[in-house]
């Protein structure tokens, strides 16, 4: 656990000295339970970071992400974060797996996240850091298609963020936008 440990122990610390940043500690602590394969302790404190964050605040689209990718990793039985390898098996698997409860609860978080963007004030979507925020919902939402042998809608939301489509010259960006869209092919 390592540095966990020490970051566990520094949120905990925070949760008292900064009440005013309850929602993000949260989110921080769940991150490194998740870390630790502590998935259950992952999500409680995911979920219990909702409570604290405005409904309007760009945070609760990250924490949203994350509680899908923790379904989307029970559901399809892939590693934390979703590794290529765990796509792979998962896509070799996909006629036997089907949609299961994480799945369609992992669909169901890519919505809220997605409700969360349109309360958005209008000059931070127009902003770079809220042009990610709307590519990174559409990502994990097709990520989400995908695992769920949707593979039709995980198409239309890949191609709408390809670098071509976003109108951006972005190598790193360019490789993982073509290589989800590729699965959603496969």
């Amino acid at each position: 656990h390592g540095q966990y440990d020490q970051a566990q122990e520094v949120c905990l610390s925070m949760l008292a000295l900064v009440p005013e940043k309850q929602g993000e500690i949260l989110y921080l602590l769940g991150q490194t339970w998740w870390r630790v394969g502590e998935i259950d302790l992952a999500e409680q404190h995911f979920l219990q970071a909702t409570e604290f964050l405005a409904s309007n605040d760009p945070m609760l689209i990250r924490v949203y992400n994350e509680l899908s990718f923790l379904d989307q990793s029970r559901g399809a039985w892939i590693g934390p974060y979703g590794s290529l390898i765990g796509w792979v098996g998962l896509l070799a698997k996909r006629k036997r797996m089907g949609e299961n409860q994480y799945l369609r609860r992992a669909l169901g978080y890519c919505q809220k996240s997605l409700e969360v963007w349109e309360r958005l004030e209008a000059n931070f979507k127009n902003t770079p850091e809220g042009q990610n925020f709307w590519t990174h919902i559409l990502d994990v939402q097709g990520m989400a298609y995908t695992a769920a042998g949707k593979f039709d809608q995980a198409r239309v939301n890949h191609e709408l963020i390809t670098p071509k489509a976003l109108g951006i010259d972005d190598k790193d960006a360019a490789g993982a936008a073509y290589n989800n869209l590729g699965l959603a092919y496969y």
